[in-house]
């Protein structure tokens, strides 16, 4: 008989052991995810800054800058190819900023960091070509220029809307509201 009561409670023991390992288990998982998700909302937030304080100003000049390539992408590919040579501003495209910054935009995986390394492709192959003359770029480089122009206009459009300033005053407004 005292076997069994030894057994009986090694047993029932032992369950409470395993129920609360796999609990304790539990619960750091929801921790280590909560720490993960909050990691990696840091770093959006982190590349969303990056984008609005270093880049803006270089993406609204540069878009400015191309902006007259406009006319010769929405004729197409051939008639763009036929009008002959199209001179850039190659020169004075601007990309200090990107080159500082493009290493912290690849390290985050965000829609915004992924359009603006787009908008900088854009940008660069324009400045690519020696001398500046459009007029041969292949049909891709066409195409993907041509889709580039409403990212340029867009670019244009919000840096007159609201500066980052303007925008990081709203945000802390409203928190401060839901505070209060």
């Amino acid at each position: 008989m005292e076997v069994w009561i030894g057994l009986i409670g090694a047993l029932i023991g032992g369950v409470a052991t395993y129920l609360g390992a796999r609990y304790q288990a539990k619960n750091q998982f929801k921790i280590l995810e909560l720490q993960e998700n909050s990691k990696i909302s840091e770093e959006k937030e982190k590349a969303n800054d990056i984008i609005k304080v270093f880049l803006e100003n270089e993406i609204v000049l540069n878009s400015n800058k191309l902006m007259y390539l406009k006319e010769y992408l929405i004729v197409g590919y051939d008639a763009f190819h036929a009008s002959g040579d199209i001179i850039t501003l190659q020169n004075d495209l601007q990309i200090n900023e990107y080159n500082s910054a493009k290493y912290d935009l690849l390290k985050v995986n965000t829609l915004s960091s992924i359009m603006t390394i787009e908008l900088y492709q854009s940008f660069l192959l324009v400045m690519r070509y020696e001398g500046g003359l459009l007029s041969e770029l292949s049909r891709d480089e066409f195409n993907f220029l041509k889709s580039k122009v409403k990212d340029w206009e867009k670019a244009i459009e919000n840096s007159y809307k609201t500066s980052y300033l303007v925008q990081r005053f709203k945000e802390v407004e409203e928190r401060n509201k839901k505070q209060t």
